[in-house]
């Protein structure tokens, strides 16, 4: 995605001591090269949500536009369609004893392989399919908004694109 490199990693059931520790971890071996952020699987609604919104993330960076100053909250806010930290954090981010995934992103190839590596080492339950699409996952993200699931919104293409909109609307 431009000059950066990503990759993300779905993860069933997730089950650590502290979610937040699991991340600092993860981005203090990284020594800050690579931008790491966990998030609810149910908030993302496929792949493509997470790539739009990191899109739009790296664009507002380039612009230096970033509704905060780390990159990894401004993608978890953009995720979410919130400019409020505390309500992303509690409704998006990764939690405890469910499904989850971990965004990894960097400007150094080498760096991103050597934390991917590190997360395959810890044992975690990679699955790749608690990230795809679904109705109830539509559902609960727009319950979440606050927006009445409607015809308008049934198709993916459209869904998605209306979530990409909401992110990129989100300034200071």
């Amino acid at each position: 995605m431009g000059d950066r490199f990503t990759k993300v990693i779905g993860i069933s059931d997730l089950d650590v001591k502290d979610t937040g520790e699991l991340i600092d971890d993860l981005r203090e071996s990284s020594k800050g090269v690579v931008s790491i952020q966990g998030v609810c699987a149910d908030a993302v609604y496929g792949i493509d949500h997470i790539l739009q919104a990191l899109q739009i993330t790296v664009e507002s960076e380039k612009r230096k536009i970033t509704l905060v100053g780390r990159l990894e909250m401004d993608l978890l806010l953009r995720i979410s369609c919130t400019d409020q930290i505390t309500m992303a954090l509690r409704d998006v981010g990764l939690r405890n004893h469910a499904h989850g995934c971990l965004i990894l992103f960097s400007k150094g190839r080498k760096e991103l392989l050597k934390i991917s590596r590190r997360i395959c080492d810890m044992r975690l339950d990679q699955d790749d399919s608690v990230l795809e699409p679904s109705k109830t996952k539509k559902e609960l993200i727009c319950k979440r908004l606050g927006i009445e699931f409607n015809e308008q919104l049934s198709n993916d293409v459209d869904f998605l694109s209306f979530l990409s909109e909401r992110a990129a609307l989100l300034t200071k």
